[in-house]
């Protein structure tokens, strides 16, 4: 008896045991569900508030502020930051060999050297040239001598005829050895006086009186400073707009800030400058395009190796100013949002209260209308600084809301004061 009862418990714990697990499934699954359809219900009637409480915001007057627009000259400009260099750079030397006898002298007497101004055809430097001297004088009495015997020879010739073809033609064969002799040393003498070829300042020299140069080998680098360039490097994606036969390259201009005057305390003037050349090929480095921008230098403010911001003027259009940060750039789509259908509103008749003061009347004889959503033309527009420029723009479209406009919709009600259309 007790074997079977044994045997009656085992068979009754064997199906005990899974049973016990499907009651927690079935509990834990009941309240999962319930936690679910919770959230739903939550989730369902925050959007039906949020979408009343939006309803409800659509459906108020929206307060913003109106920028009334009109057409205006502008400067289309892109900006580039690049080097001051000079104008040219002269690597003088002489053309002929020697030993450097002096150098030229600045305005104070002193010997010429870098930082000094010099003039065109100053003397900057000069070899020995005594034995030279030495050999003209001694060629010169040679031409004495032949020209005297030429003479007496073309005497004879014409008067006797008492001479020779031949000797004749020694004579004046001698002679004119003798000069062509005369004029290639006066051209070694001239060589050895060395001669600044323009208006410049000495940047670099490179020898020192007694020093022995040869041909070629370069005295003095000289610079001109009068006139500047900034060069600076373009991308080809933006050369387009200052080459080509519908662009005047030479008429190209630019507003050129130093680096050091933006970082001053006091606001420095853009130097005005004209676009001088643009490379033909890019720079094998950078694989940018180098242009060069012309500016005056008389005062001497610039610098070679200066750095500056170049704003180049590459259109002229009539168009809109619009403040960028009242555009919106939403799914590929520019928009702005402008007011429409303005009339004017009145305040009701505000009730006295029981306290005798004035009442608020603040509402009364404003302007209301709605917000209309106009979306901007693709290449009908591009950025300018913190401004988006419109070059088409309805006369229907151009009192822009520039304050409030955050919180706009198409076709949202708005009030705003009249003295903004203005």
């Amino acid at each position: 008896m007790h074997e079977e009862n044994g045997e009656d418990m085992a068979e009754k714990k064997k199906f005990d045991f899974p049973l016990a697990w499907v009651g927690r499934i079935v509990g834990m699954s009941a309240i999962t569900i319930l936690a679910v359809l919770v959230m739903i219900a939550v989730n369902l009637k925050g959007r039906t508030i949020t979408q009343s409480s939006d309803d409800d915001a659509n459906s108020k007057l929206a307060v913003v502020s109106i920028l009334a627009l009109r057409p205006e000259p502008i400067e289309i400009t892109e900006k580039y930051s690049g080097t001051i260099r000079p104008l040219e750079r002269f690597q003088l030397s002489f053309k002929t060999t020697g030993r450097i006898r002096s150098l030229g002298s600045n305005e104070n007497g002193e010997t010429l050297d870098s930082g000094d101004i010099v003039k065109t055809g100053q003397l900057i430097a000069q070899m020995d040239t005594d034995l030279l001297l030495a050999q003209k004088a001694e060629i010169e009495a040679m031409i004495d001598f032949a020209q005297g015997e030429f003479d007496r020879a073309l005497e004879l010739r014409q008067q006797q005829g008492t001479i020779s073809d031949s000797e004749f033609g020694r004579t004046k064969r001698e002679l004119a050895v003798a000069q062509s002799q005369l004029k290639t040393l006066q051209t070694q003498i001239d060589d050895a006086v060395l001669r600044s070829p323009v208006d410049g300042i000495i940047s670099k020299r490179f020898i020192k009186p007694g020093e022995a140069v040869g041909l070629g080998q370069n005295v003095f680098e000289v610079i001109q400073v009068n006139q500047v360039k900034l060069v600076v490097g373009v991308p080809e994606s933006k050369i387009y707009r200052m080459i080509g036969k519908d662009v005047d390259t030479q008429s190209l201009t630019a507003y050129v800030t130093l680096i050091s005057h933006q970082r001053s305390s006091h606001e420095a003037k853009p130097l005005l400058g004209k676009v001088r050349r643009v490379s033909e090929t890019s720079d094998d480095k950078s694989g940018l395009f180098e242009l060069e921008i012309l500016l005056e230098n008389r005062d001497r403010k610039l610098r070679p190796g200066m750095i500056a911001i170049a704003k180049i003027v590459v259109e002229k259009v009539e168009g809109f100013l619009i403040p960028g940060d009242v555009v919106f750039d939403r799914k590929n789509e520019m928009f702005i949002f402008v007011a429409d259908k303005a009339e004017k509103i009145e305040a009701e008749s505000p009730k006295i209260p029981d306290d005798g003061k004035k009442p608020n009347t603040s509402e009364s004889g404003k302007l209301a209308g709605v917000a209309k959503k106009v979306v901007l033309k693709p290449g009908t527009y591009e950025y300018q600084g913190g401004f988006l420029v419109a070059r088409e723009l309805p006369e229907s479209d151009r009192h822009v809301i520039v304050n409030g406009h955050r919180r706009l919709v198409d076709q949202r009600k708005i009030i705003f004061a009249a003295a903004d259309l203005k």
